[in-house]
């Protein structure tokens, strides 16, 4: 066959022609008809011989196949020869014929009037299916050939091994499916007459009577049998593999040579030979290699080399060349070592020492014809890439107030087997540093002060400098001391970012410090901080930390001195957590993180106004922000901590990009003992068994009690808090009747919490990718949230004082709070028992709106706003139901627009003003669909519906304004 070739590609391919598929059996017509059987596969046709010679002279490599010849350069490094002659698959057997489907029976005989009908026939029998066909055998592969002389074996790197398998076996077919039997004939119809009679009463009157008859009709018969199915044919055969063989001279041989690294060893040169592999190191690789072939190597040379990857610098005057000759199974020593230099990183290690794993890529290359053997290609040796010393995580203080020095630590593992140092085994410098970057925009190194473990100081250029003369193997040292900012002008909240380096000298020249290198840094930042200091006048306690940045606290600064509000600060991180009932002791600072150091802590006493005093009573009746991106922030406050506080009358706003856990709203299991306790029982029942007994049934329980309290207490929150101690009651402390009665069970205990009437809980989830702006504390909807968590008191002081940029925000937080009081006495179960005249007098939320004066003209358009919106919304809440049966949105509605009613006759507001405003909001609250009823909340592990006691201002969009208003606890 002639090859077919491209340019320096030959192909010489003599491979058998595939079976063609048989065809299948058609399908037997209606009458039950058999289905025609399939046509057998076609065999697939054996593969040619192959005869190729290759030959050589200086520059031309001449190739002969089956008689027709085809030259390639020597000097071509992309020739190729490939060989292949396979059998030809088989083709796949043709499958059956269904059946097909029988006669229909015969129909039954009508019904007369004498008879009735009989049955239908049963149906003709389904035709047979055909049977499938058998599948084709596949050819059988080639015989292949291939000539060279013994000198010139090296060619064979040019070739490929020939594919000379058998073709695929071909595929049976499936015979074909039984033909349905014939539908069964109709049944005779029936037949319907009628008859008439006349007779004469008693009282000699003629009657007539007719009757209506029916003869039955016959039922359809049975349907026909159904047809066989054909018979499943057999698979053909595969065909067999053909053969490859190698002439050379009178030598046969199966197949060509190949070699295989059978064994690598990677050792460090000297000096620093201590088994790591650093970078920089010199290394060597001793191999032995293995002909896994079926015919000896070729007397031309074979060079053993590396490839260059990311860590291996290949040293090309330590390539070998292998013996000649090398018979199959033989392994072979050089004495000869494969060298390399491990590449140094591109940049220092910062944060994690360096760990990367590196290969060493083997090559074996065939001389004159320049081919690698792929099988050793293919093989690598991994390692890992590592310095000997690795510095830890900068342990201190990420917070310090201006008189505070911040500890520092930094520790360094020797984790080579040889000492480091001058003085070690190696006699190889060591230095460790800490040092001030010099300028991240805020602060300047020249603004800090490092202090030695002596007291030194030293300014943030110089650093602190420790050289270790002797560190054992496996051994460990650290370097300590402090950082104080020494700069009086700058700014709260600045950081300064230090950094530790760990500095090494170099191989070639251990000792000499002008040629040392880092080779690992650590990054560590510090934050200016303003301490705790109590201030009576103060309306917002804002909780920052270590990660609230400058332009963060500058845009809180802003925001309340907007508001009118006074505000201090507690750093959660420079007191190492916050606590809401821990006593502020005088000189007690809460304590800064331990820092492993050879330096005494050097804090300075926190200054409080009062003794024996807790930031729960400082802030009673006003709001703590908590700035919730760190796990010192709200992750540190104790169990229940928020719970309490709002029993005390502080209030919560929690904004930041972190999950808030429910339980930090309300307490889940166990109930702490200053919680104020409404009322604690135990749950027992009598059960026949003690399977009827389960959690589930206590949680139903508590949610019974707490629909029952919230009936009798619309106005307040109960949380029902439930523990599950399933036991068995003895007998012997049951009633003497109870004895004798069923098994009687404990489930557990219920215990009913007071929870805060008003909206104490806020929370505002700050997106992730909104985490690194400042500006979002401006937001319409942070600034929503802060005055959503005020005392209604101090928002009606900021009317009285408007502020015309926040107008709509202090509107929308005014609204929310009347709204959340309208909803408390709109329960489901409420029905209505508290007269109007009480109902008016436990509306304190409107009735201190009504009640506060408001002289200036701002605070007056402003408070005729927000009373506008409000009696439109409470005409909008009664259903259809609540103006003819239910009181409960019909009385509070009433109660609620004569309240406002008689605000507007004593108040100087212009009517006409008042009217057109008022049906405008009406029409706004008319396209609005009610909202649900809010549920009663009960405390379980899961706290499943402490979510639903939304405020109002979240469901309706007259009311709110942002759509990215906080969510507010309840």
């Amino acid at each position: 066959m002639s090859p077919l070739h491209s340019e320096n590609r030959l192909r010489y391919v003599t491979n058998g022609a595939r079976g063609n598929n048989g065809a299948n059996g058609s399908n037997g017509s209606f009458g039950g008809y058999r289905g025609k059987d399939g046509v057998q596969g076609g065999h697939g046709q054996h593969a040619g011989s192959l005869n190729v010679k290759l030959s050589t002279n200086d520059t031309c490599i001449f190739v002969e196949g089956n008689g027709v010849s085809k030259r390639l350069l020597l000097s071509d490094r992309t020739a190729s020869i490939f060989l292949e002659a396979r059998g030809g698959d088989a083709g796949h057997g043709g499958n059956g014929g269904d059946g097909g489907k029988g006669l229909t029976g015969r129909k039954g005989r009508d019904a007369t009037r004498f008879s009735v009908g009989s049955n239908g026939g049963q149906g003709g029998p389904g035709g047979n299916g055909g049977n499938g066909a058998s599948g084709g055998n596949g050819g059988n592969g080639g015989k292949v050939t291939l000539t060279v002389s013994p000198s010139q074996t090296d060619l064979l790197m040019l070739t490929n091994i020939p594919d000379v398998r058998g073709g695929a076996k071909g595929r049976g077919g499936h015979g074909g499916t039984g033909g349905q039997g014939g539908d069964g004939g109709r049944g005779g119809d029936f037949h319907s007459y009628t008859t008439t009679h006349s007779y004469t009463d008693s009282d000699g009157h003629s009657h007539t009577r007719t009757e209506f008859h029916i003869s039955p009709g016959g039922f359809d018969g049975p349907p026909g049998p159904q047809g066989r199915f054909g018979r499943n044919a057999p698979d053909g055969r595969c065909g067999n593999s053909g053969s490859f063989t190698i002439h050379a001279d009178r030598h046969r041989y199966s197949g060509p040579y190949d070699l295989s690294v059978t064994a690598a060893t990677l050792l460090a040169k000297k000096p620093g030979g201590d088994g790591f592999f650093e970078p920089g190191k010199a290394i060597c690789a001793e191999v032995s290699v293995t002909n896994t072939g079926n015919m000896p190597t070729p007397i031309q040379p074979t060079r053993m080399s590396l490839a260059d990857t990311q860590w291996v610098s290949f040293n090309r005057r330590s390539v070998f060349s292998l013996p000649s000759g090398i018979t199959p199974g033989q392994e072979v020593h050089p004495e000869h070592r494969l060298e390399f230099t491990l590449n140094k990183p591109d940049t220092i290690p910062t944060g994690d020492p360096l760990r990367e794993t590196g290969e060493v890529d083997f090559r074996a290359t065939v001389a004159r014809v320049e081919r690698q053997f792929p099988t050793v290609t293919a093989q690598k040796e991994s390692f890992l890439v590592r310095y000997p010393a690795e510095l830890e995580a900068i342990a201190g203080v990420t917070s310090i107030s201006a008189d505070e020095e911040a500890l520092l630590s930094v520790k360094v593992n020797n984790t080579s087997p040889k000492a480091l140092g001058l003085q070690g085994s190696q006699q190889r410098l060591l230095n460790l540093y800490f040092k001030a970057k010099a300028d991240n925009g805020q602060t300047k190194s020249s603004d800090v002060t490092f202090y030695s473990r002596d007291g030194a100081p030293f300014s943030g250029d110089q650093g602190l400098t420790e050289s270790i003369h002797q560190l054992p193997s496996h051994g460990h040292d650290r370097l300590s001391g402090s950082l104080k900012f020494s700069n009086p002008e700058l700014p709260l909240y600045s950081k300064v970012t230090l950094y530790a380096e760990l500095e090494l000298g170099r191989l070639d020249c251990p000792s000499d410090p002008r040629s040392a290198e880092v080779v690992q840094r650590r990054v560590f930042e510090t934050q200016l901080a303003e301490r705790y200091r109590s201030n009576p006048d103060a309306d917002v306690l804002l909780v920052t930390n270590a990660n609230t940045s400058l332009p963060v606290w500058n845009q809180w600064q802003a925001l309340t001195d907007q508001l009118g509000l006074k505000f201090t600060t507690w750093n959660s991180s420079l007191y190492n957590g916050i606590s809401l009932f821990r006593e502020l002791q005088p000189g007690a600072t809460g304590g800064h993180p331990t820092v492993a150091t050879d330096t005494s802590p050097l804090p300075v006493p926190g200054t409080h106004a009062d003794t024996n005093a807790t930031l729960a009573d400082h802030f009673k009746g006003k709001t703590i922000v908590f700035l919730n991106n760190d796990d010192t922030c709200v992750d540190s406050l104790p169990a229940c901590d928020l719970f309490r506080s709002a029993e005390h009358g502080v209030r919560s706003y929690i904004v930041g990009s972190k999950e808030v856990s429910k339980g930090l709203f309300c307490p889940e299991k166990d109930v702490p003992a200053s919680l104020s306790v409404r009322a604690k029982k135990t749950v027992k029942k009598n059960y026949l068994f003690k399977m009827n007994a389960s959690e589930d049934r206590l949680k139903k329980a508590a949610e019974k009690q707490a629909k029952k309290l919230q009936e009798k207490w619309p106005e307040r929150r109960f949380a029902v808090i439930y523990n599950y101690d399933f036991q068995q009651i003895p007998r012997r402390e049951l009633p003497v009747f109870g004895k004798y009665g069923p098994k009687r069970f404990q489930l557990g205990t219920l215990t009913s919490v007071i929870s805060p009437t008003e909206n104490m809980f806020t929370n505002l989830f700050v997106q992730p990718n909104e985490r690194g702006r400042a500006d979002y504390v401006l937001d319409s909807s942070n600034v929503f949230g802060l005055l959503k968590s005020l005392s209604l008191d101090k928002k009606i002081q900021l009317v009285q004082n408007p502020i015309t940029e926040y107008r709509d925000s202090l509107k929308q937080a005014i609204l929310s709070d009347l709204v959340d009081e309208h909803k408390a006495f709109s329960r489901e179960k409420w029905t209505g028992s508290i007269g109007k005249s009480e109902l008016k007098s436990r509306l304190t939320c409107l009735q201190r709106v009504l009640a506060a004066s408001y002289s200036e003209t701002e605070s007056k358009a402003l408070i005729q706003d927000i009373l506008t919106e409000f009696r439109a919304f409470a005409t909008r809440m009664p259903r259809f139901r609540d103006k003819w049966c239910c009181r409960r949105q019909r009385e509070l509605a009433s109660v609620t627009k004569a309240m406002i009613d008689s605000f507007k006759k004593q108040t100087d507001i212009d009517p006409a003003n008042w009217q057109e405003n008022y049906q405008l909001t009406k029409q706004k609250f008319a396209a609005i669909s009610r909202p649900p009823c809010v549920s009663i909340v009960v405390a379980s592990p899961e706290i499943r519906n402490l979510n639903r006691g939304r405020s109002m201002s979240n469901q309706w969009p007259a009311i709110q304004k942002s759509s990215k208003s906080p969510s507010f606890r309840r």
